[in-house]
């Protein structure tokens, strides 16, 4: 529980400085970290996994996608 929390304390973080920048996009910084959490959490789970079709790269590139498709870009908040 405690790397968990470290974890997404950090995501938090990184967050609110993109926040800051005026870079992320609504509802909220608390949603977002949910959302990279457990994108995280599952692209860790699916690297474990034996045979998985996800390699490093791949999960990189996922991670990536949500990233701008959901977190990060220009604010609509007026």
């Amino acid at each position: 529980a405690t790397l968990s929390r470290h974890a997404r304390d950090r995501v938090s973080q990184w967050l609110a400085v993109v926040d800051v920048e005026g870079m992320l996009r609504p509802p909220s910084t608390e949603q977002a970290a949910t959302i990279l959490v457990a994108t995280v959490n599952g692209l860790s789970l699916e690297l474990i996994t034996p045979e998985t079709p996800i390699n490093l790269e791949t999960a990189r590139q996922a991670l990536t996608h949500v990233i701008a498709a959901t977190i990060v870009g220009p604010s609509l908040r007026t």
